[in-house]
């Protein structure tokens, strides 16, 4: 029987380290304190804090939308807005904060009315991270995910807050 010697643990040890750094380099870098989308959709419902459906439509007998967003954040808890857009006014700004998280889950919602809809993902800094543009009515079209005019990458224009009498609904957690 051969007896592991000092040199063969360390030569483990360290060929165990280099595995590690070898499959940490896969990952997409980031800076520190970033934010990043990792899933923004349109959904008729929420079930266990996932989106029931992906949707590529809405009918006014569906009664509301639900705008459904997965953020990873690298860094302290920041706040994102969920802007609901119909027609070409602001219906309303919905602020959550997102914590430090590889998968933060949040969604807000919006009671349907017959018409063209957006709804913006923005981040505390009032630039847009993502679109999503949909029409109500018995003769939906399907929501586009589009970037904000004018955007070079996933920032946008600043939006303006807004406030209704019809404010959405929004509910954030952790990724456990």
């Amino acid at each position: 029987m051969m007896r592991p010697t000092r040199n063969r643990i360390l030569s483990a040890a360290l060929a165990g380290a280099g595995f590690v750094a070898s499959s940490l380099a896969a990952l997409p870098a980031m800076a520190d304190g970033s934010i990043v989308v990792r899933n923004f959709v349109l959904s008729h419902g929420i079930h266990e804090r996932e989106p029931i459906s992906d949707t590529e439509s809405f009918n006014i007998e569906d009664g509301q939308a639900y705008a459904f967003a997965r953020i990873q954040n690298t860094g302290e808890p920041t706040n994102v807005s969920f802007v609901w857009e119909y027609g070409d006014k602001t219906h309303a700004s919905v602020p959550v904060t997102v914590g430090a998280s590889p998968g933060w889950r949040t969604w807000s919602t919006a009671k349907l009315r017959s018409g063209n809809w957006r709804v913006k993902l923005v981040d505390a800094q009032g630039d847009v991270l993502l679109v999503k543009a949909f029409t109500v009515g018995s003769n939906s079209g399907a929501p586009v995910a589009m970037p904000a005019e004018g955007v070079q990458s996933e920032m946008g224009d600043p939006v303006e807050n807004a406030i209704s009498d019809d404010l959405p609904a929004s509910v954030t957690f952790p990724l456990r």
